[in-house]
Parts: structure tokens; C-alpha cells; sequence
């Protein structure tokens, strides 16, 4: 079988399971408990956390694990909207995850305004659209790359036109952009990602939440590594985050420009194949790639 599915999820990669491996078994301690064993999964937790904050320029304490992007995106949304008495306007893009679009179809039922911004040409976010409606919103939630269609969202443009107002915060799903393309936290207050997506542990998930922000948190009960997640700490998880993420930063520009030219390789070769179409975009991830074929009826499919 030839695998073509990593947009959904990736085999994970063996150095990365053997540490899991080797943390469960030589670090099974509670990290909360009062004993030799406990103080060395805490030194060992709090030295992943500083690596993964030190990789996005943030402070350790503003990272939160969870177990997927899944449950990072609903603790953004509803925590931020259950804490701040703040207008009950919240703007989206069309090209969410589902884990943002029944969260925002549930706030709905809740009062809340869920406004879907406009497209532009290219596919990406209609920015006037955007600076329409800012004014009247407490949250903007858009993912960075979109999971079907690989549109890169212009993540500085956003953020200039969040920025001018004030009472508004910007949560970005990063899933599909961590490790294959460049951005910066600057002007970002929740960033979501997934470890599974970088050929690590599945059911690890990471919300950075910045300082400023207050959330109300979705568990509550039981000691962790941060007041907004409740549950004992996972750390052979949290140690396989870390390393993921490193190998995940490592020479980002170069494996993007490489899975770029397999892309326009394909575009090329598929392009004398009058039923068959590959989305082409300008702003699209070379990483994510969709194929439509056409029908008896001459119309195309993905």
C-alpha cells in the first residue's frame, strides 16, 4: 500500500516511540507526589515544556497539553467565551477543522453570533470582509492551513486587522502548519496543534495560550502542569511533544521547498490527463494536495 493520507494523520516515528517507551517505564511517577522519583518527572516535565516554549518564543507557563488539537480548539473557544463578558460575536473562516465548527455551532445554541467570512479569488480569507466585521467581535478563529483544501491563510495581514481592536483575541489552528511553514506567536493569543500530524504519539495535543488571556477551563479536579487542564500529567507524552516538535522545526524552509517540486511534478504530469485536475493555487500547501476527477457528466469530484 502506498500511503497518501499524512494530512489526516502520520505513522509515528520510531525514536519518538521508543522514548515513550522509555519514559513509561523508568518515569511512572506522579509528578504532583512528594518523593524522588515525583521531583524527577517534574525536572523532566518542566525541561520538555521549556523546550516546546522556547521553540515558539512563549513562556513555559503559557503552554497547555491536551490530548489532541481537538480538545485544544474547544478549550480556546468555549474557555475564552465563558470567561469574558464581552460581545457575543464570534468570526470564523468557511474552511474550518470540525472540531471548531460544532464548537462554534454549540456556542451558537448558547446567544452566540457566528459570523463565516468571505473568500477572496485565491481561496484565502477576504481581509475587507475581515475589517468589516472586527470591530463587533470578541474572537476571530481561523486555521492557519486548511486540513482539505491547503489554503495558507496571510497570518500577518489577520493579525494587523485583529489587532485594531482591542477587546478582540485571535486563536489560530496551526495542525497543518507546525513544522511546514514559517510564522511567528507575535500578535497570536492561542495557537492549537496536534503531535500525531509530525509523526508523534497520537492523543497529544498543545494549546499555547498566551499570558493575558483568561480562560475558564473544560476539566476540572486534580493536579497538572497548569490550572486550566486538570489530570495527572502524561509525561512520556509530554517529553514525545518536545522531541516531535524539534525534529518538526528542523529545516522547515528546505522540506518545504522539496515537497513543492514533487508538487509541481505532479501538476506537470498530470496536466495531459484531460479527466483529472490538481488544485493549484498560489497559496496553497504543497503538503495537501486535491485531486478531482471528472464524471460521465463532465463534472469534476475530489
Amino acid at each position: 500500500m502506498i500511503y497518501l493520507d499524512y494530512s489526516a494523520t502520520t505513522k509515528c516515528d520510531k525514536d519518538i516511540l521508543d522514548t515513550y517507551v522509555k519514559v513509561s517505564e523508568e518515569y511512572f511517577a506522579n509528578s504532583s507526589s512528594q518523593y524522588l522519583l515525583a521531583y524527577q518527572v517534574k525536572d523532566l516535565i518542566d525541561t520538555a515544556t521549556q523546550k516546546v516554549a522556547d521553540l515558539f518564543s512563549v513562556k513555559s507557563s503559557e503552554i497547555i497539553y491536551t490530548s489532541s488539537a481537538t480538545e485544544a480548539n474547544n478549550t480556546a473557544i468555549k474557555g475564552i467565551v465563558y470567561y469574558q463578558n464581552r460581545t457575543k460575536k464570534i468570526i470564523t473562516s468557511t474552511k474550518i477543522h470540525s472540531s471548531i465548527k460544532e464548537t462554534l455551532k454549540y456556542m451558537n445554541t448558547l446567544g452566540y453570533e457566528v459570523y463565516f467570512l468571505k473568500n477572496d479569488s485565491t481561496g484565502r480569507i477576504d481581509l475587507d470582509d475581515l475589517k468589516k466585521n472586527i470591530m463587533s467581535a470578541s474572537l476571530v478563529t481561523i486555521p492557519l492551513i486548511s486540513s482539505e483544501v491547503g489554503i495558507i491563510e496571510d497570518i500577518e495581514e489577520i493579525k494587523k486587522i485583529v489587532k485594531t481592536n482591542s477587546r478582540c483575541l485571535l486563536h489560530v489552528d496551526a495542525t497543518q502548519a507546525v513544522g511546514k511553514i514559517l510564522f511567528n506567536m507575535d500578535d497570536i493569543d492561542m495557537l492549537s496543534l496536534s503531535a500525531h500530524k509530525l509523526f508523534g504519539i497520537k492523543n497529544s495535543g498543545m494549546l499555547i495560550k498566551k499570558e493575558k488571556v483568561n480562560l475558564i477551563p473544560l476539566i476540572h479536579g486534580g493536579l497538572s502542569t497548569t490550572i486550566y487542564r486538570s489530570g495527572t500529567a502524561d509525561q512520556a507524552s509530554i517529553v514525545c511533544m518536545a522531541k516531535t516538535l524539534r525534529k518538526a522545526f528542523e529545516n522547515v524552509e528546505e522540506k518545504f521547498h522539496y515537497v513543492n517540486k514533487i508538487r509541481e511534478d505532479l501538476i506537470e504530469f498530470f496536466a495531459k490527463y484531460e479527466k483529472i485536475k490538481l488544485n493549484s493555487s498560489t497559496y496553497t500547501s504543497p503538503y495537501i494536495k486535491l485531486i478531482f476527477f471528472r464524471n460521465k457528466n463532465r463534472k469534476f469530484y475530489s
